[in-house]
């Protein structure tokens, strides 16, 4: 049944009459037609309460079945993220911006809110989607959003694709928008493309991974190609700027 409500809502989403406003009302946004004025507290709202749901559920009266149904859904988590004092010095600006529960900052008062970040922390690589963009879909997708409700960054994440596939990706992001700004990876083995317009910057990052793979009761190594597609919204580099030039886990240094 959720094959068949995947097909329908991939349907939904290739139509060409489809605008950002009506895609967030979808469960799955088309990344091609994402605008500034996405609203993603209201597009992972179901999802946040379905998460709840489930977390609030007795696991004493699941039985067996139910269990492994609600162990296929999507689980999304809210954190805060907060202005914290810069003691140490390390960066341009006297603050950098964190998650107000990460292990390094919870125990520190935080100056002020930044605002809000959306993490998709499990998932099904085969049966679900959050996002699409050029007929790639994508299982994991991570939204930031300001205090003020502003789109601040946007990443979503899918492995095990093939290298045909990632070149038509390329492909497509050229063929949409101009070449952005050179960056180089904090991992030797990503490798990081840059292309942007008026109001974002559009970056893949393209990944080899190795995996150990158990079967019949040997393991073998398997390499994945994976990507990670980022949206982060220029209105914010000058903020950024001041805390160290990163955000989500990207810096965005080369256009500061």
């Amino acid at each position: 049944m959720r094959k068949l409500s995947t097909r329908i809502l991939f349907l939904i989403i290739i139509l060409p009459t489809m605008h950002s406003c009506s895609a967030q009302m979808e469960k799955v946004v088309n990344l091609a037609t994402i605008t500034t004025d996405f609203n993603v507290a209201k597009f992972y709202k179901p999802k946040l309460e379905s998460t709840n749901e489930t977390l609030a559920k007795d696991p004493k009266k699941i039985d067996k079945e139910e269990a492994s149904k609600l162990l296929d859904n999507q689980f999304i988590a809210k954190d805060t993220l907060c202005y914290f004092k810069d003691e140490m010095e390390r960066l341009p600006g006297d603050m950098y911006i964190a998650s107000k529960s990460d292990w390094m900052s919870r125990k520190l008062k935080p100056v002020k809110t930044f605002g809000y970040a959306y993490k998709t922390v499990a998932w099904s690589e085969e049966n679900d989607t959050i996002a699409v963009l050029n007929h790639v879909y994508f299982p994991k997708v991570d939204m930031i959003e300001s205090e003020n409700g502003d789109l601040v960054l946007i990443t979503a994440s899918k492995s095990d694709l093939k290298q045909p596939v990632i070149d038509q990706l390329e492909k497509f992001l050229k063929s949409k928008y101009k070449a952005g700004k050179s960056s180089e990876s904090d991992f030797s083995r990503e490798k990081i493309s840059d292309w942007e317009d008026d109001k974002f910057i559009y970056r893949l990052i393209k990944m080899e991974k190795t995996y150990s793979v158990s079967s019949g009761g040997e393991s073998r190594s398997e390499k994945k190609l994976e990507i990670d597609y980022v949206i982060f919204n220029k209105k914010f580099l000058p903020i950024i700027k001041e805390t160290g030039n990163r955000i989500g886990g990207q810096s965005f240094e080369a256009y500061n």
